[in-house]
């Protein structure tokens, strides 16, 4: 559900640029679209989802609870990608879509591996660390 709302978000606001200070020169300020920064709260989401009350019995249950883990890991993020290519290429384009299901994989990929270092709890601080490499440093996306 959280996934969709930013999916949402995304094409109604994703074009709004966030204004940044700049080294530049004169005050001059430079602004990243607020595209660039939601998928990161879409995977943030799809690592809480695996949270519940009984996460931590869970992870000692049998083979069969794992994979019915992995089958519902798998369907949920397949779900938020499919919406989310969905709301993007309806909003702006095809390969905007493209571009915010793969930077949703990315931070999935590292919020599964907070998930895993820190805890359920602290599955947003690897790819919220990461979010200044990925999004303001490179010049080509």
């Amino acid at each position: 559900m959280a996934t969709a709302a930013v999916a949402l978000l995304s094409a109604f606001f994703g074009g709004t640029h966030i204004a940044l200070p700049s080294i530049g020169s004169g005050g001059v300020t430079t602004g990243v679209p607020f595209r660039h920064e939601l998928p990161l709260l879409s995977a943030v989401f799809l690592t809480a989802a695996l949270d519940g009350a009984m996460s931590a019995h869970d992870e000692m249950g049998a083979s069969a609870m794992h994979r019915f883990r992995l089958k519902y890991c798998t369907g949920l993020t397949l779900t938020a990608c499919a919406f989310s290519f969905t709301t993007e290429a309806l909003a702006v384009g095809p390969e905007a879509g493209v571009l915010f299901v793969r930077s949703l994989l990315i931070w999935f990929g590292l919020a599964l591996l907070s998930v895993r270092l820190l805890g359920h709890q602290l599955g947003w601080i690897i790819p919220l660390a990461s979010a200044f490499f990925l999004i303001w440093y490179p010049h080509n996306r």
